[in-house]
């Protein structure tokens, strides 16, 4: 069985939050910085909150065990909440 690999995300105020690399990496900005410099130093995220960061997470976890809805383009209206359920 494969290792879990585990990598801190530091928010602005400070809070540091281990998260499974495969988990953090839907993330596109944790992924490229993960690409870069690994795992071994905590990822510094200085323009999140740690509440942010925690519904970040969830929606992350979320998309790492359900494949995201292909979101219609062009889109149909100015309104997120018209594009996506």
């Amino acid at each position: 069985m494969a290792e879990r690999v585990i990598v801190k995300l530091t928010t602005m105020d400070g809070e540091t939050v281990e998260v499974e690399k495969d988990i953090a990496c839907k993330s596109i900005l944790v992924k490229g910085i993960v690409d870069d410099s690994g795992t071994d130093d905590d990822i510094p995220l200085h323009s999140v909150k740690k509440a942010i960061l925690d519904k970040i997470i969830e929606y992350c976890t979320y998309i790492h065990a359900h494949t995201p809805p292909e979101i219609e383009k062009p889109l149909r209206s100015n309104e997120l909440s018209g594009v996506v359920s």
